[in-house]
């Protein structure tokens, strides 16, 4: 028995030395918290702390409490706070085994005391007596150690168990909070794919659009260009036939006419030297009347040629909506300048009139902060402006604005003097006009 306590004895002092020596066990917080001051919750608080964040184990003091060194702070927190790891369980369980063996020293001591009691009490007793009692007492001391060695290690044993339920619901939540983030990254992953394709199908949409919108564009330039030459094919005809017809007349009534004058001339021959010369005379200034005669002929011509073509609206399109119940009026194009056509444009009560410039001022805009325009400014000083009204358009320079009552009104009072036409990048005046009546002649065409 003797040999027993001091094998406790020189164990306790072991462990005893190896607790009074300061251990770092790293470790980590299981979630948000404070370090206090003291062993006590309502103590001050020295910091705040949050989950997964490193700390050091220096110290266990029992009933759930370890000293923590966190950053430069060195306090107290609970067991709830913190992700255990084998090597805290160890620390632990040593520090549970050495209350164990100071439990069993102090016991010893107390044993010892009792012994010395018996001994000084008892020593007319004998021998066998001593002994008897001393086993009983010896008996009963490891029945109670026995009993507390059992409590103990139970006591350990649902400390253990509450352990590993807080190591499993760390776990769990962990895992939890693993499956959210990746479900999360999913989703996002997936509506991201829906964007990318939302955009893909917008961009190709407006791509076909913009063929649509160019392929149709195209094909109205064609046809304009079409027509426009068709009509100066029929112009052309037509001046060619009247120039040869009265050509044709000219030279029948010449022809006649000479021959008149050769008859005569063989007449005069036959009178005198003098009478031939006055005829030769006769007949030059004949010549010279018919041919002022044709001249001014082909000069009235080309003047009727000019009233006509005036007082006449040629159109591109002149015809009934009946999908809308209105109707649709376009003229044709008409030259003002040789790079310069002018057109008129009425849909239901909304007139329009084109100007299309063969030349690149940068684009024809909409846009309010560079907004495209065209200054006409007539012979009696009126100037009216048109803005630009259709969409972006660059190359040429084609121009499209909303013409009202008023304006048609001034345009009518008096032939253009000018036209101002400002794109994006630049501008162009013309003062040439070769066609100055248009707006008086061709606005009522649109009426």
């Amino acid at each position: 028995m003797a040999k027993y306590f001091y094998f406790l004895f020189i164990t306790l002092s072991v462990l005893t030395n190896l607790f009074s020596q300061e251990i770092n066990i790293p470790a980590e917080f299981s979630q948000d918290g404070k370090l206090y001051e003291n062993r006590n919750d309502s103590s001050v608080v020295l910091v705040q702390f949050e989950a997964n964040e490193e700390c050091f184990v220096i110290g266990y003091l029992g009933k759930d409490q370890y000293k923590i060194k966190y950053k430069d702070y060195i306090g107290f927190v609970d067991s709830q706070y913190l992700v255990f790891n084998d090597e805290i369980d160890d620390f632990f369980y040593e520090f549970q085994d050495n209350e164990s063996l100071k439990t069993i020293k102090q016991e010893q001591l107390r044993r010892q005391k009792i012994q010395e009691i018996v001994n000084t009490g008892e020593e007319e007793r004998n021998e066998s007596i001593k002994e008897d009692s001393l086993a009983k007492a010896s008996e009963e001391e490891e029945k109670r150690i026995t009993l507390d060695q059992e409590a103990l290690s139970r006591k350990l044993d649902t400390v253990r168990v509450g352990r590993i339920k807080q190591d499993s619901i760390v776990k769990v939540r962990a895992e939890e909070e693993k499956q959210k983030a990746l479900k999360q990254e999913v989703l996002e992953r997936k509506l991201e794919a829906e964007r990318i394709e939302q955009i893909k199908q917008e961009s190709i949409v407006n791509i076909r659009v913009e063929e649509e919108k160019q392929k149709a564009y195209e094909e109205e330039t064609l046809a304009r260009k079409l027509d426009a030459e068709r009509m100066e094919r029929t112009i052309q005809d037509s001046i060619a036939k009247v120039v040869e017809e009265e050509k044709q007349k000219a030279l029948e009534q010449e022809t006649l006419a000479i021959k008149q004058d050769v008859e005569r001339i063989e007449l005069l021959k036959k009178d005198s030297i003098a009478q031939l010369k006055e005829a030769e005379k006769e007949i030059i200034e004949n010549k010279v009347m018919i041919n002022s005669a044709i001249e001014d002929e082909k000069k009235e011509q080309a003047r009727l040629e000019n009233i006509k073509f005036r007082n006449t609206c040629h159109y591109a399109m002149n015809e009934f909506d009946t999908i809308d119940k209105i109707k649709i009026i376009r003229t044709n194009p008409y030259n003002l300048t040789k790079n310069l056509t002018v057109e008129l444009f009425k849909r239901g009560r909304s007139t329009n009139v084109f100007f299309n410039l063969m030349e690149d001022l940068g684009c024809s805009s909409y846009l309010p902060g560079n907004r495209s325009y065209v200054k006409v400014r007539l012979e009696n000083n009126q100037t009216i402006t048109f803005y630009h009204s259709w969409d972006m358009d660059c190359g040429d320079f084609r121009f499209k604005g909303v013409i009202s009552k008023s304006q048609m009104a001034l345009l009518q009072n008096s032939p253009i003097k000018s036209i101002f036409l400002k794109g994006t990048k630049y501008s162009s005046e013309t003062t040439n006009i070769e066609f100055k009546e248009f707006f008086i002649d061709k606005l009522k065409c649109i009426d």
